[in-house]
């Protein structure tokens, strides 16, 4: 397990554990600390709802509003370089557009329910790290 560097230049992917599902490279070229744990704590607070919107609207088969959300969330966990989560967005979205609402895509929203608590969990213990 990588822990916290005191080498100057690294980045937050040299220094957590869980890089992997995300990279604030970025974000971190900004050099602004205070920005980028207010747009963790913003992704944290707002995609439980978004995520839940998304297998709402599913089970009622209103997949425009599917689409638009995981749109919506996609460009989110973007700005976070998750690239897991923004590839099972990406296959929702499109899903969605396609009218798809069988099995595979139950599936595939709770696969993403499961990719964004490991990311979650991995952006607490950053937020811990750094002190926010």
């Amino acid at each position: 397990m990588k822990m916290k560097s005191s080498e100057p230049g690294k980045k937050t992917q040299d220094m957590y554990p869980d890089e992997r599902l995300y990279d604030l490279g970025i974000l971190e070229e900004m050099d602004d600390k205070e920005y980028i744990v207010e747009i963790i704590s913003i992704f944290l607070n707002d995609t439980p709802g978004e995520l839940k919107e998304i297998s709402t609207a599913a089970t009622a088969r209103k997949m425009e509003i599917v689409s638009k959300t995981a749109h919506k969330l996609k460009n989110s966990a973007g700005a976070l370089q998750a690239k897991s989560l923004v590839y099972l967005l990406t296959e929702i979205e499109t899903s969605a557009k396609a009218g798809c609402s069988n099995e595979e895509f139950i599936q595939l929203i709770e696969m993403t329910q499961q990719e964004y608590n490991n990311l979650e969990q991995a952006l607490q213990l950053y937020l811990r790290n750094t002190g926010a």
